[in-house]
């Protein structure tokens, strides 16, 4: 079996067009992982303060007040404040002006809402323009007080949005549970408390990552796609099935290859996503996140992502058994794979998405690879809404069912091959 594998990567190595589009996509994940990288460090998050005193450690429901007196007594102090209006310091996204900060999207629906007038808004708006800032100095004493501050004020604006949600008449049932344990989520955080501090090597390398996934589609499909087809083209299907190895033990050497396969190209395009982010904007951070943690979000994409990219190689390895042209089983693949991410954006953009639907469609491989980290929390109904299940990885249960499926379709379309004479 060993000996049929290897010689089956040995093909694959040898193929023109494998090799092109392998060297292409390492090219492209390698610039796209560059340009990321260097519009972080350029920026003003990673300037601002250094990273050894960036701040980090838990903020919870506890400790909260602790934060907000020490902020407060802080901001109390005129002498960290620069009165040159041509001065600002930004860091992540805010001017930071201490007790002269106003709060702009508050502001915003106030003004909407009626409660302040135009007149009032705008005066507003011009006095905070030319309000004094925080000095350079104090900018890093100030963001430790700061940041842990703004990070449970997010978890906790975004819980209560969750939980609004989990309340609407006018929502299916399975939506606002859906939306219920979500927020349920994020206040058992809250209470254990939340850890906070410099992720921003995470956070660029998991941005890649995402578009690497989408890539490893098609190096599977051009590695693939002459597995059974090259041997059927170059006739040497008559000797390999003339020899003691027989059809079944050839196929399941073919199955194994593409499992191994899409497994290799996983664990390479983590490598190539992670690794230059983390080398050169730090590995600290792992555990950082209020609702999924940088080390949760990674094991549960890159195991959505093998599970996917298994499902997507016997796919191809399907086409290929049937097929005798490359073109024709790239074309099928692509449409079979892609497909539901079309629909789903379709769907989505147009508002017509029924929330079973959107279980559905997101169990599927591409959908997988786009949208793994967010498909563990979702719900789907059996008979009508009669019973509702959790399926906490119910997009795993799918892919195994889809791998297991599709092996037994490989075989039984190999073991139906006749040799031309």
């Amino acid at each position: 079996m060993l000996k049929l594998i290897k010689y089956e990567f040995v093909k694959i190595w040898n193929s023109r067009i494998s090799s092109v589009v392998i060297a292409l996509v390492l090219i492209i994940s390698c610039c796209f992982s560059g340009y990321q990288i260097y519009k972080c460090k350029t920026g003003k998050v990673v300037t601002s303060i250094n990273r050894s005193e960036y701040p980090g450690g838990i903020v919870s429901n506890k400790n909260i007040d602790n934060f907000r007196d020490e902020l407060q007594e802080f901001e109390g102090r005129e002498e960290i404040y620069e009165t040159d209006s041509a001065v600002e310091n930004f860091y992540a996204g805010y001017v930071l002006k201490g007790k002269y900060d106003v709060k702009e999207d508050d502001l915003f629906e106030k003004a909407v809402t009626g409660e302040i007038t135009n007149e009032e808004y705008n005066k507003i708006i011009s006095g905070y323009n030319s309000a004094p800032c925080i000095k350079e100095e104090y900018l890093a004493e100030y963001f430790a007080l700061y940041y842990p501050i703004t990070v449970y004020e997010t978890a906790q604006r975004d819980k209560n949005i969750y939980f609004e949600n989990s309340e609407r008449a006018d929502y299916e049932l399975n939506k606002r549970i859906d939306y219920s344990m979500k927020a349920y989520n994020i206040a058992d955080n809250l209470e254990k408390g939340i850890y906070y501090g410099y992720d921003y090597g995470w956070n660029v390398a998991e941005g890649v990552f995402d578009s690497v996934g989408i890539l490893l589609i098609f190096v599977i499909i051009f590695g693939l796609c002459g597995v059974f087809s090259a041997e059927y083209n170059s006739g040497t299907d008559s000797l390999l099935m003339a020899t003691k190895k027989g059809k079944n033990k050839l196929a399941t050497a073919k199955i194994l290859t593409g499992i191994i396969y899409s497994l290799i190209c996983t664990i390479a395009g983590a490598l190539v996503s992670y690794l230059p982010s983390l080398i050169v904007l730090g590995f600290e951070g792992g555990n950082v996140g209020y609702s999924v943690t940088h080390f949760q979000h990674l094991a549960d994409k890159s195991v959505s992502l093998i599970l996917a990219c298994c499902v997507i190689s016997l796919i191809t390895l399907c086409f290929s058994a049937f097929f005798r042209k490359v073109t024709s089983i790239i074309f099928c693949t692509v449409l079979v794979s892609v497909a539901p991410i079309g629909i789903t954006m379709f769907l989505t953009s147009a508002n017509n998405m029924p929330f079973d639907a959107g279980v559905l469609l997101n169990t599927l491989p591409a959908n997988m690879i786009i949208n793994s980290h967010q498909v563990f929390q979702q719900y789907a109904t059996i008979f009508q809404g009669l019973l509702t299940i959790r399926t906490l990885y119910i997009s795993l249960v799918v892919s195994v069912l889809l791998i297991i499926l599709v092996s037994l379709l490989v075989k039984v379309l190999y073991l139906k091959h006749r040799i031309r004479n």
